[in-house]
């Protein structure tokens, strides 16, 4: 079982010398070949390896060859399964949507961040109406499925005065490999 997008690497050992072998991927439903032949690469006299990326769940056949291309008595059947992977959950639940502000007060900021896989980071952005969005990393390398964000900010350090409209919200990205999870 592999996220989409994951490279994969297989190894193959052997207690006979090897020379090569190839690896089909077949829809597991209709059997239709999905990808051409792959061959491997020797790591050392007895082991083989196969790499590529994984884009669809499919079923694996796998053939080796010793030195003399003999190949093996049996095919070596595995099964892939791809699951995709869901853009992390942010829900901002404090300040309620719509906050009336003094220039001098301390708004709180809090929220939670969900992954299936994981979260790697989380930032806090600000936007002044008008001007651009300011984002600041809140946790970075980080593993775990959820993330609890408690701050507060002090509007009168930012210097904000009566009129202005600020926003703010969360932002989190995973640790899918295809960059598909922000």
């Amino acid at each position: 079982s592999v996220i989409e997008g994951s490279t994969v690497k297989l190894r193959v050992k052997s207690n006979r010398p090897l020379s090569t072998g190839t690896l089909q991927m077949r829809d597991r439903k209709t059997n239709v070949l999905l990808d051409e032949v792959k061959t491997s690469t020797l790591v050392d006299d007895k082991t083989i390896e196969f790499e590529w990326l994984a884009k669809k769940s499919a079923k694996l056949n796998l053939k080796v060859f010793d030195v003399s291309y003999t190949a093996c008595e049996r095919q070596l059947e595995l099964n892939q399964k791809v699951t995709s992977d869901h853009a992390p959950e942010v829900v901002l639940d404090s300040p309620a949507p719509f906050v009336l502000a003094t220039p001098k007060m301390q708004l709180k900021l809090g929220g939670d961040v969900m992954d299936d896989f994981g979260v790697s980071e989380v930032s806090i952005v600000r936007s002044l109406k008008g001007f651009r969005d300011r984002g600041e990393k809140v946790v970075s390398n980080l593993k775990r499925i959820e993330y609890q964000f408690k701050e507060g900010v002090d509007l009168g350090q930012l210097g904000v005065v009566p009129g202005q409209i600020l926003e703010f919200y969360l932002e989190a990205r995973d640790y899918n490999p295809s960059l598909l999870g922000v």
